[in-house]
């Protein structure tokens, strides 16, 4: 059975803290990021405006903190974008990822808490397997391994857009029980920053490994401040 992520605000709090620390940036910004950069930054193909990326911001913000159904979500930034109104399939998966990433990041921070981590040093993936489940969550799901595994660093969920999946911990006996897994259970590479641990898609983390533009951190500084 699949663990259900809780809409409990104070359990998220770490998540819409997460959140916050993405930039927005236009689709023309975008494209002078590299691969790195962009896992501080949201955006939303197809807007152009500044101000109409920061909108779709706030709501999935107001989302996050009520823990509000995606249907409210949808209604209410239509009513906001006015004439910049996505289509549904494109505002789903714009909220999807965008939520699934604050929890991701939300639970991450709540796993290696030393108080936990200690109690349940396992850590198994847990995909949603239905019809829409893809290959690659197939493949992962049920994989069982330490919390500390460098595996982890590269099969965080979201994998992939729309990602569902999630990790829940569980105690040395569990995991022994289950089998921990060797090596990893799929040949499908991690494509761009999916999949990525959140420490790694930290901005301080990823300025030790790429150059940044001056210009684009003097942006990215500015807006956080907003």
């Amino acid at each position: 059975m699949a663990w259900a992520i809780s809409a409990d605000v104070a359990e998220y709090e770490a998540a819409l803290v997460a959140f916050r620390k993405r930039v927005p940036i236009t689709d023309i910004e975008l494209e002078e990021l590299t691969l790195a950069e962009r896992g501080n930054a949201f955006w939303v193909s197809g807007l152009s405006e500044l101000s109409a990326v920061r909108t779709v911001m706030e709501e999935i913000d107001k989302a996050i903190a009520a823990g509000l159904p995606m249907e409210d979500f949808q209604k209410s930034v239509k009513e906001a974008l006015g004439a910049h109104t996505l289509d549904g399939h494109h505002i789903e998966t714009v909220f999807r990822n965008a939520v699934q990433t604050a929890y991701s990041a939300g639970r991450w921070e709540q796993l290696t808490n030393p108080d936990v981590s200690n109690i349940r040093p396992y850590w198994v993936y847990d995909s949603v397997l239905d019809t829409r489940t893809t290959k690659l969550c197939r493949e992962l799901d049920g994989t069982c391994k330490p919390h500390d595994d460098p595996f982890w660093l590269y099969r965080c969920p979201q994998c992939h857009h729309r990602c569902r999946a999630n990790l829940r911990a569980v105690k040395r006996r569990e995991a022994e029980r289950r089998g921990i897994t060797q090596g990893d259970p799929s040949t499908e590479a991690p494509v761009d920053n999916w999949g990525l641990a959140p420490p790694l898609r930290d901005k301080e983390q990823l300025l030790k490994r790429e150059a940044v533009s001056d210009d684009l951190l003097t942006v990215f500084d500015e807006r956080q401040t907003r």
